[in-house]
């Protein structure tokens, strides 16, 4: 409210234009009883007077006026009001929207300047199209409208257009200072806006622009979203950035001018107004947007690697809130989504209007999530409570993956839901994943059967059941027979009865606990079942030798009986080798390796030489190929050093030093390449090429150079986006996308193969549904 009491002095002209009365009556507040005085019996001139005794809190100080109150929250008068305050008068014409002026903006949004008006508007409303901002009235004046949903944005107000609710159309309940309804108003608001953008779409007006649609999109993607529909079905094309957008096949993706490459826009899309994004673009949206604005250039690229894009059929139009699914707004700017969680969901569905069932068949649709978008529909209305399977009981994965079902899936699903085997391949079955026979029997008969269930259940930290046609490990083995008190070859036949394998070669008939501790690798607070394909980790019978106190000749004696291959161990092994043997807190090293050269080099103290440390791993198995002198020169203490020039982490022993680690080393020690490339070869190592490829176009190698190390130094990442990288690569050097990829492999950075990254692409693609 903007006043504590309101006074109100009437009088009023007979139809014999004779004065009446002059009364007053004083208002102390709502819903407060007030009494109607007679002040004079005859007053002097007819009219009324409202005298406001204003709030302490309203805070306008000496701007306070009613001209300015009234600038402040009436948008469009009911009829013609003129106001005067000395020297300052302002006018609003009846039915004409008229928005505050510049101080007064942020009430209504910033710079709410109308372009278009529905001509077509029922009685009782209007709707107004803004360059920006916007806001919901009542009878004209300005409200809050709560929830903060559909084509409301999270303030409770409109952006991109201006609605006036009143009539039939007005709210039925408004707070006593009118400043919110009380009622949700989003549907109402939603019917008149589509209906509306109808009309907008195929008239003359500037509006609705690209920039415009993305400008909304970011504050309010629902209301973007109902005139982008209409763009799609009108076939109107767009422009921004002197490039023109199809929307009927492509519809208005914000973006765009980002993704798309060798785009005239793209530069001012990262950077401009629209969605700026902070990086490269997931290869699956690239390519869907390069299919939905063909033909192009660089479509034809990729076309030439996999012949097949030249047969996609149409893909699915997009709306601008698809932005959302895809990306998420860090500060100014945007970042492609990488992870997918029911949280994330829940939050997106709110702030889109969606409800989360919605949400997730959406982002199925978008293959954002890769379930069958029917399937899932079909089972969320069957029964919405399946959602809450989604992250976290097993079934999270499957949001981002669409691998067969395992027997891990069923029984961790059915742990964390607390529901039978049954239970959960039905469910499983509804979202349209793929349960293959053989593993729905495996799991259910391990549900009602202890000693199957031991037997196929990892040990620790070990990641997954034994599946159907898979071997039972020793371990599981003895474990099940030690718990059920049965021979060791009874168990192994009870399992073989179920399509399973053992490895029973070796066990005693009846095991002990300390057949167990032999059989299990235990380090770093993780524990598993030894394979016995692979040769065991040295460190391994150190440890079992520290905790069973045996000799340890004694312990390579017994596990040289159960079968296990025993690797070459110097005279003078001891626990203080246990450092170097241990790749991580997690992983034991097995022989011949490989060893990353970032542990091996850290290994090297003042006790210890780098020589030394080498010798060592030498003497138990393992292959290093690096040999490093007894007295190292100069540049061999400057480079084989874990803070030296040359990068070591990641770099395995049996691997090879990229071109591109090498130019930059050589880079900071200011020498020539072909001299540090000399040396690493004096020392053993092998190098991926021996200088820039031929064929990079002069002034073009710094540029391939930097690429390759960024792609070396973040894979992942790169790997990701690595389309775009390619495209832009070869729009810059004029060579094929496949010279560029083979010249970025040669400088040691680990491209994947062009025809199996489109492909992984493409099954991500979202495509046309005819429902849209």
């Amino acid at each position: 409210m903007l006043a504590d009491e309101i006074e109100v002095t009437t009088c009023r002209m007979n139809p014999d234009s004779r004065l009446g009365p002059v009364l007053e009556a004083a208002i102390c507040g709502p819903r407060h009883l007030f009494r109607i005085v007679e002040r004079e019996a005859q007053g002097r001139q007819p009219g009324t007077t409202v005298r406001l005794y204003l709030r302490e809190d309203v805070g306008l100080g000496e701007e306070w006026s009613c001209l300015t109150v009234l600038e402040r929250v009436l948008g469009i008068a009911e009829f013609t009001t003129t106001v005067r305050d000395g020297r300052r008068e302002n006018v609003w014409n009846a039915g004409v929207p008229k928005f505050p002026p510049p101080r007064f903006a942020a009430a209504f949004g910033r710079d709410a300047v109308g372009t278009a008006v529905w001509a077509g508007a029922p009685a009782g409303a209007q709707v107004i199209w803004c360059h920006s901002a916007g806001a919901v009235l009542v009878d004209g004046l300005l409200v809050e409208a709560e929830p903060a949903r559909g084509v409301l944005s999270r303030q409770g107000r409109l952006w991109g257009a201006v609605v006036n609710l009143s009539g039939a159309f007005a709210p039925r309940r408004l707070s006593v200072d009118r400043r919110r309804i009380l009622g949700d108003v989003s549907g109402v608001l939603e019917g008149l806006l589509a209906e509306a953008a109808k009309e907008l779409v195929h008239s003359r007006s500037e509006l609705p622009g690209f920039e415009w649609l993305g400008s909304v999109a970011e504050r309010n993607p629902r209301l973007s979203d109902l005139v982008a529909i209409e763009i799609i079905r009108s076939g109107r094309r767009l422009e921004y950035g002197g490039v023109e957008f199809g929307a009927s096949r492509g519809g208005c993706f914000p973006p765009d001018p980002h993704v798309l490459p060798g785009s005239t826009a793209r530069e001012r899309g990262r950077y401009g107004l629209i969605h700026p994004m902070a990086e490269n673009p997931p290869d699956e949206v690239l390519l869907w947007r390069l299919l939905a604005h063909r033909p192009n250039a660089a479509l034809e690229q990729l076309s030439v690697v996999c012949p097949e894009l030249r047969g996609v059929r149409e893909v699915r139009p997009a709306l601008p809130s698809d932005a959302d699914f895809f990306a998420r707004r860090e500060s100014t700017r945007w970042r492609w989504r990488r992870a997918v969680t029911r949280r994330w969901l829940e939050e997106l569905g709110t702030y889109l209007g969606l409800t989360l069932e919605d949400a997730v068949v959406r982002a199925a649709e978008l293959r954002v999530i890769l379930l069958d978008h029917r399937g899932v529909a079909r089972a969320l209305a069957a029964d919405s409570s399946r959602l809450g399977l989604l992250d976290g009981n097993g079934l999270g994965e499957f949001l981002e993956t669409d691998r067969p079902v395992t027997v891990t899936d069923l029984v961790t699903t059915a742990e964390g839901a607390r529901l039978d085997i049954p239970a959960v391949i039905a469910l499983m079955k509804s979202l349209g994943l793929r349960v293959p026979q053989p593993v729905g029997a495996l799991a259910l008969a391990a549900e009602n059967d202890r000693l199957l269930r031991a037997a196929i259940r990892p040990r620790g930290g070990a990641p997954y059941w034994v599946g159907p046609g898979g071997t039972v490990p020793a371990g599981n083995l003895a474990m099940a027979s030690l718990w059920a008190g049965r021979p060791v070859s009874e168990v192994s036949g009870y399992i073989e009865a179920h399509g399973l394998k053992t490895d029973a070669d070796h066990l005693p008939e009846v095991p002990s606990n300390e057949t167990i501790e032999f059989l299990k690798l235990e380090y770093g607070g993780d524990e598993r079942w030894l394979p016995r394909t692979e040769v065991i980790p040295p460190a391994h019978l150190l440890l079992t030798a520290g905790t069973t106190g045996l000799p340890l000749r004694e312990v390579v004696r017994r596990m040289r009986g159960l079968g296990f291959e025993i690797p070459p161990l110097p005279a003078d092994a001891g626990p203080e080798d246990l450092e170097l043997l241990a790749g991580n807190p997690d992983v034991l090293l097995r022989p011949p390796g490989p060893v990353d050269y970032q542990h091996l080099l850290d290994g090297a103290t003042r006790q210890r030489s780098l020589a030394s440390v080498i010798d060592r791993y030498r003497a138990y198995g393992f292959d290093i190929p690096l040999r490093y002198p007894e007295s190292p020169s100069r540049l061999d203490r400057e480079v084989f050093t874990i803070d030296g020039p040359l990068r070591w982490e990641g770099l395995p022993t049996d691997g090879t030093v990229p071109y591109a680690r090498l130019a930059e080393a050589a880079d900071q020690l200011r020498m020539n390449r072909s001299e540090l490339l000399r040396h690493l070869e004096s020392r053993g190592l092998t190098v991926s090429c021996r200088r820039i490829p031929a064929g990079i176009p002069l002034g073009r190698g710094p540029e391939v150079l930097r690429m390759a190390r960024e792609w070396e130094q973040s894979p992942e990442a790169c790997g990701r986006a690595g389309l775009t990288i390619l495209l832009d690569l070869a729009d810059h050097t004029g060579a094929p996308i496949t010279q560029v990829a083979s010249w970025l492999r040669e400088l040691g950075a680990p491209v994947p193969d062009l025809a199996d990254t489109i492909w992984a692409a493409l099954r991500r693609v979202p495509m046309a549904d005819p429902s849209l």
